[in-house]
């Protein structure tokens, strides 16, 4: 039995082999391509090889699928995506930026998950603009915690500039921080 990783590459392969592209595992971004119905071609593949299980999933992933169809080509095409996106061997072995990493950030902190969910019971409410409050008051901390302390050499800027702004030799710094 197969792994639903290895049934995707391998229908995407063999696909483009069928259809005579030219194409190599590894070298092609292979979501460049295919058309949508090779990529639906792939989808029918998988669901099929799901159902008949010739492809592994999990039990609780064959209970939830059981009796919904709708909802099993829905995960099969996510599937055949996620592969495209991240498998080195469909994407011409580039490693997959996330577009927005930060969220994944968000999720590991349990006082931002909460308030995230609690909004999500309070949207369009009075008290959605103070949740919302919270959220960005918990993000401001969370960056306070990750700031980094930058020291500037001011005597590689300007004399004009640094006049200008009002920075601060680094003599002056180191007397301002052990005075308080």
């Amino acid at each position: 039995m197969k792994t639903q990783s290895e049934a995707t590459i391998n229908a995407v392969i063999n696909l483009a082999n069928e259809k005579g592209y030219e194409a190599t595992p590894f070298e092609t971004d292979y979501k460049t391509v295919l058309t949508a119905d090779d990529q639906q071609v792939i989808v029918n593949t998988i669901f099929q090889g799901l159902k008949d299980g010739q492809i592994s999933m999990t039990e609780k992933s064959k209970a939830k699928f059981a009796d919904d169809d709708k909802a099993l080509r829905r995960y099969v095409v996510g599937l055949v995506n996620d592969r495209l996106r991240k498998a080195k061997a469909l994407n011409g072995n580039t490693t997959y930026q996330y577009k927005n990493p930060g969220k994944l950030k968000d999720a590991r902190d349990p006082q931002l998950k909460a308030l995230n969910q609690v909004l999500e019971l309070h949207k369009d409410t009075d008290n959605e603009a103070e949740i919302v409050a919270a959220i960005e008051k918990r993000k401001a901390e969370i960056a306070a915690e990750k700031q980094k302390e930058v020291t500037i050499n001011i005597e590689h800027l300007p004399a004009d500039l640094v006049e200008k702004l009002g920075l601060a030799t680094e003599e002056e710094v180191v007397e301002e921080t052990t005075e308080e």
